[in-house]
């Protein structure tokens, strides 16, 4: 018998991380790649039963197909949370922001636009030089793995940000509010104030 079980605790995590990115998504879309390199996965599985094959190869190359499963889901999981993050925030002001995020400008701005860099950078190494398969057209298992952890890494970061994000959403509101309130009261009192001057300038003018 083989030993499937370090390739079963994988399956278990991976599993997570790609549904996790279908229920973000926000077309609820199954991802079709993560879906098709499960399915490759399993193909190695199969034919460790087949003869004159090699079993530990085999194994090794389901855990690639794993891995670029969860590295697809992954950028996914990236893209929407960067894009929920920001519309979280559209609807305040600058004012506003700063209030509840006194670091907003000078690390939560920059943290996103590294974030996005660096997903620019993984990407395009996925299109054009960072192909994770190997001269035979094989998944090359050592390369994803190191593309996979660091997505997991981008990815953790932008999670804790967008948690903590929505955790003061009612702290946004409250401060939103209140500067619409005090605008308010000081264009009222401007309007008082020049209404007034207005009217001694009359009075003046017409003694």
């Amino acid at each position: 018998m083989f030993d499937f079980k370090e390739i079963a605790i994988l399956y278990k995590e991976i599993k997570k991380i790609v549904l996790l990115a279908e229920n973000i998504n926000e077309k609820d879309e199954v991802i079709l790649s993560s879906i098709n390199e499960m399915r490759n996965a399993f193909d190695h599985l199969m034919r460790c039963y087949n003869e004159n094959s090699n079993p530990q190869q085999e194994i090794y190359k389901a855990k690639g197909h794993l891995f670029r499963a969860g590295y697809d889901a992954y950028e996914l999981i990236a893209l929407e949370t960067i894009k929920t993050i920001k519309q979280n925030l559209k609807n305040y002001s600058p004012t506003t922001i700063l209030q509840v995020f006194p670091n907003y400008y000078n690390e939560i701005v920059i943290l996103i636009d590294r974030f996005e860099k660096e997903l620019t950078k993984i990407r395009g190494n996925k299109k054009i030089d960072y192909n994770f398969y190997d001269e035979n057209n094989e998944i090359d298992t050592q390369k994803i793995e190191k593309a996979f952890s660091d997505y997991e890494k981008v990815v953790e970061e932008l999670l804790n940000l967008k948690d903590e994000i929505i955790q003061k959403i009612p702290a946004l509101e409250k401060a939103k509010k209140e500067n619409i309130y005090f605008k308010t009261k000081e264009i009222i009192v401007a309007s008082i104030i020049s209404a007034i001057f207005g009217a001694i300038i009359s009075l003046i003018i017409t003694k």
